[in-house]
């Protein structure tokens, strides 16, 4: 299995042109939730990719991860999964 990550625009560009899913809800039901619930489906979304060994491709590029942004957290989560990031031709990629 195969899913985007990256800041926002830039993952929901990559999978529409290549197909690939990636973590997307509806907008007034993302609003209406906290954080932490946020976070919660946000985290079962990258759950179900690391349970099936799957690979993340990455929209931006790790080093362009802003501090405090959902991209910066996703990678952190999915490091500590045991993932790890790897450059390949123009584009990074996470991998287990």
């Amino acid at each position: 299995m195969i899913a985007v990550l990256g800041h926002y625009p830039d993952y929901v560009r990559v999978a529409a042109s290549n197909g690939w899913p990636h973590f997307q809800v509806d907008m007034d039901l993302w609003l209406s939730w906290s954080e932490d619930e946020q976070w919660a489906e946000n985290r079962a979304f990258l759950d179900k990719v690391i349970a099936l060994r799957g690979r993340f491709i990455l929209a931006t590029p790790p080093s362009k991860a802003r501090a405090g942004s959902w991209f910066r957290k996703e990678l952190d989560y999915i490091a500590l999964c045991g993932y790890s990031a790897r450059q390949a031709e123009d584009f990074w990629e996470l991998l287990p």
